[in-house]
């Protein structure tokens, strides 16, 4: 899984949260990093955070979502703004699901487990 978050706090709850409950997890905190990260890592899942400062969240979707190794990879997208204002553009780039940050545990677990 590849964590893509630009607060510090949230990458580091996250990723133990992620950790715990058996996940290999790689990070990235901006959109280049994110694209170079995907790129290696090749992860199952990017939970991606929309907002991010440098290049948008539903912009990286977009742009990895055909790339080879990453087809079957999952987007699912997490946002601090009103979910109306982001959710169409992050389904149309490829993302499956999305939601308000903080996510809850037993949502997230959930949600890895399909």
């Amino acid at each position: 899984m590849l964590l893509v978050e630009d607060n510090l706090d949230s990458v580091n709850m996250m990723a133990t949260l992620l950790r715990m409950m058996g996940h290999e997890v790689d990070f990235a905190i901006n959109g280049f990093a994110a694209i170079e990260a995907a790129r290696k890592f090749k992860p199952d899942v990017i939970l991606l955070d929309i907002g991010l400062p440098d290049v948008p969240g539903d912009k990286i979707a977009s742009q990895l979502r055909f790339e080879p190794g990453l087809e079957k990879t999952r987007f699912i997208a997490v946002t601090g703004q009103p979910l109306g204002v982001v959710e169409q553009r992050a389904r149309e780039a490829g993302c499956e699901a999305v939601y308000a940050k903080p996510i809850s545990p037993s949502v997230l677990e959930e949600l890895l487990a399909k």
